[in-house]
């Protein structure tokens, strides 16, 4: 049986046109967040496919006749074993814009795997899935490369990160150089006392961020490293860790930006003004950091073009559209808005 826009409608409550908006517009503001999840699930659960040519490759049998109708699979890999996934607007915007290009071009994204799920299931059930593809988001192995290549040929990774391995397509924004862009910026702006709140573990935003720095004569101190996974209540309790130093930083590069909204919120409970007394600057411009107080200065990396031009390449490649191994490298750019000051 074929799906239609208002089997999604009906499945999770809404009007036709609300479906019709999420699916095939590129406004984020199509519709609240929970109501995007839900439809979302829907077109993935039910094998929804846009009204367009027919492929080749993975065949559905309609219930209500014998006639068959084709359409090729592929899947998304959130890598990262300890992401919350629905908590990161993030993640799972990259992987919308991914699915939405992929309707487009009559391409079902009807799976979701985390890395987790992805190591306790058995590869052998999970090649039944008859994927044609698999985008893979977020800091990843080789050892998930290895596992992800025993049932599906085709990869392609997008993201902020370095691909583990060069076998595959990938679509990146240099994690690294926003490191180094962003110690580069405060130092711009006259700080000299400078703090982090992140991961610091084989993450190369804080590489390049340090690496900056030193070379610049200015080494983070053990009291200015808050060594945290990059969540919103971590910001928080990061922040709250270096305002207890009597000499804290005048300016803290946030992870991102659920970092730094964490961070904004213990330095106004603190009483200290940002930015007159500290600077905050985040990283990936979600939309809250245009409406936080002060609104949040933060390098914008491009989510919807990397879930978008992934999906292009991925589908090229399944279709013999090129052979060679591609490596697009996307750029990024300050916002500065509010919540960092020159101190010079």
């Amino acid at each position: 049986m074929k799906i239609t826009l208002k089997d999604i409608a009906n499945d999770v409550g809404v009007s036709i046109s609300t479906v019709s908006r999420v699916v095939n517009s590129r406004n984020p503001n199509a519709a609240s967040p929970e109501i995007q999840q839900r439809i979302w699930e829907s077109v993935r659960n039910s094998g929804y496919i846009p009204n367009t040519k027919s492929r080749k490759n993975y065949t559905i049998l309609d219930q209500n006749s014998d006639t068959q109708s084709s359409v090729n699979v592929i899947a998304c890999i959130f890598a990262r074993n300890n992401l919350n996934v629905g908590d990161n607007a993030y993640f799972t915007g990259m992987a919308r814009c991914f699915e939405r290009t992929a309707l487009e071009l009559n391409y079902s994204t009807q799976n979701h795997f985390t890395a987790v799920e992805l190591h306790e299931k058995n590869i052998e059930a999970m090649s039944r899935q008859h994927l044609d593809g698999v985008l893979v988001i977020g800091r990843h192995d080789k050892v998930l490369i290895e596992k992800l290549s025993k049932f599906v040929k085709h990869i392609v990774y997008a993201g902020l990160a370095r691909p583990a391995a060069d076998t595959y397509d990938s679509v990146v924004c240099d994690r690294y150089a926003i490191g180094t862009t962003a110690a580069r910026y405060l130092m711009d702006l006259g700080h000299r006392k400078i703090g982090y709140i992140g991961e610091i573990d084989n993450e190369i935003t804080f590489d390049g961020f340090s690496i900056e720095l030193k070379a610049n004569g200015l080494d983070l101190t053990q009291n200015s490293v808050i060594n945290l996974y990059a969540s919103m209540e971590n910001g928080y309790i990061g922040m709250k860790k270096l305002l207890d130093s009597k000499n804290h930083p005048t300016a803290v590069f946030c992870m991102n930006d659920y970092v730094a909204v964490g961070a904004m919120r213990a330095v106004h409970e603190s009483g200290i003004n940002c930015p007159k007394e500290i600077s905050i600057l985040g990283v990936d411009d979600i939309e809250a950091a245009a409406y936080t107080t002060p609104k949040l200065t933060t390098i914008h990396t491009p989510m919807e073009e990397l879930g978008s031009i992934a999906s292009k390449i991925l589908i090229d490649r399944i279709e013999g559209g090129h052979t060679i191994n591609m490596k697009v490298q996307l750029p990024f750019h300050i916002i500065e808005r509010e919540s960092c000051i020159s101190i010079k």
